[in-house]
């Protein structure tokens, strides 16, 4: 490795390097960096699948080596692992153990990469930027890894929603304990492509504790303060049912809350059917129009007196209101214009037992803000992704997106890329490993060659290994 590294040296490094082409040092360490990163990578699996022959089970016959290619984030890496025959099947058990598949794969950190430049760009222009990165990941293979991802997370809500709601098992939960919690709901159009029909309605549903002000100490005066909402998780999925859909997302807050304890529920939307559905499976659930929708009624409805309007609904001045309403139709002089209030007034008393401001109808302090955070979330969340640039999806595709964007706005997406958990027959196939059986003593992973210590003091320092060495070594013994 040593005299490859010179060799990729020199021929960086040419002799007037200083005063012509000293702009590229920046490429010319990452390249060296990363191949003795290649190396070291190489030599550790090579020798966890060594220690992986030594404790298996015997009756697996070893056949010979076979090559497979980890994409990493310093490039890939070729690795020659054990192939196994038994009864006529065959094994890896290195690719077993790290959940590798075919001949090609990808370390987790490529892969939450991959997977986060797709849930903010095209997956073309994700792979182009990957690529600037040094990152060799193509267009397809992003795809393939947020379909993987976005799949598995709409697998097991769905799981988990099925074994609650059927069964009454209640998922692993961190119990927080809250005595308010706040839903507000929203949908978005996108357009379809390969489907039956044209466009589907993504649903999102997000839930927070509360609000608390963005920076410390005092507002600043004649600045209005920012909030950002407490505790805020985003349940999104495209539109299959509304009580389906109102399930999983009482799932995920059974996740994370001890429902028992939350004694107020506020609900707030534009008023659509599927979102009133929703408010059955709290108790008490206080139901709010979304003051977006509220306002832009009254507006079209009542012109000049719609501010009047506005604050008669969040006071509950129902006769105030009646009379704006009949006043409005008289002064139209009948036609098109009467046609116009009416319907916005039939909107209005369809969601009349929603026109009251919650504060009203519940204990509120001045840490009760007013509703109204599912727009720009949404706009934000999916619209940017899926709905604006002419983008157009199949079902299962925006389904899987909008998974991987929720969990990405929750942060928990890189759950969801690691290694799953080895079952119980694969741990009581292999006996317990040591860093030592993986990486032995008595050989050096760094190449001889006093020149490598002067310019990548990355792999040297105190004892034997250098901290890259320690640190792998560390990550191998969790």
């Amino acid at each position: 490795m040593g005299d490859s590294v010179a060799t990729e040296m020199a021929t960086a490094l040419p002799a007037n390097w200083l005063t012509e082409r000293w702009q590229e040092w920046e490429g010319v360490v990452f390249r060296l960096a990363s191949q003795a990163a290649r190396e070291v990578i190489r030599r550790l699996f090579e020798g966890l699948d060594a220690a992986l022959a030594k404790a298996r089970d015997r009756q697996w016959r070893l056949v010979g080596l076979r090559q497979h290619t980890l994409v990493t984030p310093w490039g890939s890496v070729t690795i020659r692992r054990r192939l196994y025959r038994r009864a006529g099947h065959s094994l890896f058990l290195l690719d077993r153990l790290l959940a590798w598949v075919g001949r090609r794969s990808y370390s987790q950190a490529v892969a939450e990469v991959a997977v986060l430049a797709a849930s903010w760009l095209p997956f073309r222009k994700a792979s182009e930027l990957l690529t600037r990165l040094g990152l060799s990941v193509s267009s397809m293979t992003i795809h393939r890894l947020v379909q993987q991802v976005g799949g598995a997370i709409a697998t097991e809500q769905t799981h988990q929603a099925q074994a609650l709601f059927g069964w009454g098992e209640l998922p692993a939960s961190e119990d927080r304990e809250v005595a308010r919690l706040y839903l507000e709901a929203d949908g978005v159009w996108i357009a379809l492509q390969r489907e039956q029909r044209r466009r589907a309605e993504v649903w999102t549903a997000i839930s927070y504790e509360g609000w608390q002000p963005v920076g410390r100490g005092p507002a600043r005066p004649h600045r209005r303060r920012r909030y950002w909402l407490a505790g805020k998780q985003v349940f999104s999925e495209v539109a299959t049912g509304a009580k389906g859909f109102w399930q999983r997302q009482a799932t995920a807050l059974h996740r994370r809350y001890d429902l028992r304890a939350v004694t107020e529920w506020v609900m707030s939307g534009d008023g659509a059917p599927w979102i009133w559905a929703g408010a059955g499976l709290f108790p008490g659930c206080v139901r709010q129009l979304d003051r977006f929708h509220l306002a832009r009624a009254l507006r079209t409805g009542l012109g000049p007196a719609a501010a009047e309007a506005y604050q008669a609904c969040i006071a509950g001045q129902w006769t105030r209101l009646g009379s704006l309403w009949r006043r409005a139709l008289r002064q139209s002089g009948g036609g098109q214009a009467a046609e116009l209030i009416r319907q916005q007034r039939a909107y209005l008393q369809r969601q009349s037992a929603s026109l009251e401001d919650y504060r009203r109808q519940l204990p509120s302090g001045p840490e009760c803000r007013s509703l109204g955070a599912i727009e720009s979330n949404g706009d934000k969340l999916i619209k940017n992704r899926l709905a604006k640039r002419g983008m157009s999806w199949t079902l299962a595709g925006a389904q899987h997106m909008v998974k991987v964007l929720q969990e990405q706005a929750n942060g928990r997406l890189a759950s969801w890329l690691g290694l799953p958990p080895l079952s119980p027959v694969d741990r009581l196939s292999m006996a317990p490993l040591s860093a030592a059986d993986v990486l032995p003593q008595n050989d050096d992973l760094i190449p001889d060659g006093d020149w490598l210590a002067a310019r990548l003091p990355l792999l040297t320092g105190p004892g034997p290994y250098g901290p890259l060495f320690l640190t792998l070594r560390e990550a191998s013994q969790a």
